[in-house]
């Protein structure tokens, strides 16, 4: 999947950086729900499950975000295989366009 000379490295590129936040976000919720199963306290426990919420939540959306990149990034290298009327510097071109508003948009 890295396109015709390797023209998606990059873009396959940023989604494998996405992979250590996302671990260590699941790994953050692990903890505390491990720690909350140890507290005598049940209200403790109860904010202890209330942090691991939102960072589970972000988890997931974070892993539907890649693998929506990753459904993109396929589609684009079928495209090259399949069409070859469409040209790899059009096709890069998007790619970017799309990129960037993925990038902007996670800013804000």
């Amino acid at each position: 999947m890295s396109g015709v000379n390797g023209a998606f490295t990059r873009h396959l590129d940023y989604g494998f950086y996405q992979l250590p936040w996302l671990r260590g976000a699941l790994a953050s919720v692990t903890t505390l729900t491990d720690v909350s199963s140890q507290v005598a306290d049940a209200d403790m426990e109860l904010a202890l499950l209330r942090m691991s919420g939102p960072r589970l939540q972000a988890a997931m959306s974070g892993t539907l975000l890649l693998a929506a990149w990753v459904d993109f990034l396929n589609l684009a290298d079928v495209v090259l295989r399949e069409c070859p009327a469409y040209s790899v510097e059009k096709l890069v071109r998007e790619m970017h366009r799309v990129h960037a508003m993925s990038f902007v948009s996670g800013r804000r």
